[in-house]
Parts: structure tokens; sequence; C-alpha cells
């Protein structure tokens, strides 16, 4: 049986929820198709996030990464397809950090591409009534930094691991705990966020 990683994120800046979190608990241990999910939700830093996310790729060796993060102002789930090489934090990290235009690895490359392909995935996505965006700015906060550090390390060490990463806005089991959203934010029913993981490690190989 394959492995694959869910990975969601601890709330972060002035947030006390993050349904990213649940959902990567939520599919702890499942088995979709031939594949077994393997769950860590990672602390809101820049750099440790990914070294965390490290240690469980060299233990379960998985095939996939998916990685979500919550993004307010998205209109849907937000495939990601491009990291930059830069932090700049709109908020502090949770180890207080808030770096200004600074670069995440040294001399490396200023973008870097997913090697899974955005358009496939929005199109499997639309396919089962999900709202999709697709993106090619993840902006520069701790979300970006995953997924450049992740892209790097899958890159340099010709890691056979297809790497999605993706926004979603929130999602409707919050509603009794954010009352209100600012004008141009949504939210998506819980299970919409839920199915749009199954869908993509459904089909991960086609990616």
């Amino acid at each position: 049986m394959e492995n694959v990683i869910v990975t969601g994120f601890e709330p972060f800046g002035p947030y006390k929820y993050n349904p990213v979190q649940d959902a990567a608990r939520e599919l702890q241990d499942r088995v979709i198709g031939n594949k077994k999910v393997n769950s860590l939700v990672l602390p809101c830093t820049y750099k440790w996030a990914f070294e965390s996310l490290k240690e469980l790729i060299e233990e379960v060796k998985p095939t996939a990464i998916i990685s979500m993060w919550l993004s307010s102002w998205v209109g849907g789930i937000r495939i990601e397809s491009t990291a930059h090489n830069v932090m700049n934090g709109k908020y502090l990290d949770a180890n207080g950090e808030s770096p200004k235009a600074e670069t995440i690895v040294d001399d490396g490359d200023y973008f870097l591409k997913m090697n899974s392909d955005a358009h496939k995935i929005a199109n499997i996505l639309r396919w089962e009534w999900i709202w999709v965006e697709i993106s090619a700015d993840a902006d520069s906060f701790v979300c970006n930094s995953l997924m450049y550090l992740t892209t790097f390390y899958i890159n340099q060490y010709n890691k056979k691991i297809r790497n999605v990463f993706f926004h979603t806005p929130w999602t409707d089991n919050f509603k009794n705990d954010i009352w209100e959203l600012e004008g141009g934010k949504i939210r998506i029913p819980k299970d919409d966020l839920s199915w749009a993981v199954e869908t993509i490690i459904k089909n991960i190989k086609e990616l």
C-alpha cells in the first residue's frame, strides 16, 4: 500500500480556529484507493514546519503530499502552482518571527514550480462541483515557505513525490464561531474540503 501525507496547520495570526487542522486530523489513517493517509498538523512557522514534514517524509516515504492552508480571501479551493523564495510575513509566526523580504533558501531560484498540474487538479475538482481557482502567487507567509521548501527538497533529492498545495476559504462548520465574514469572503461546505483532498488522492497519478 502506498503512503500519502496530508498536512494542515495550527491556527495562526488573529485566528482561533483553522479548518485545515480539522480536515487533516479527520483524514488520518484513512485508506483511499490503495493509499494510506498520514496526516500531520504543522506549527505555523517559516522553517520548522517543513522540518516536521521532512521527518514524516523520510519515515513513510510517500508518493504524494497534499498540503492545505486557510486563506479567508480566496473564492474556493485555490490550487497554487508556484512558490517564491521570499518570506514577508503579514502576521508573526508561532515563534514570534516576522521576516521582511528575506530569502528562504540562500542562492535558491526565485520561482519554483510545483510538480503537479494545477489545471488538471482544477478540472477534476470542477467535475465534482467544487469551487476552484488557480493561482501562481501564494503570497509570502508560512504557506509559501512550506511550498518552497517542500519543492526544493523534492527537486534537490530527485524524490518521486507528487506535490500539491491549495488554499481554502472558511468552512461552514465554523459559522457559529466566525459569526460575520468581511465583504468578499465566503464559506464552503466542510464536506467539500475533505472531498477535494480525497479526489486529489484518487487521481494523484494523473496530476
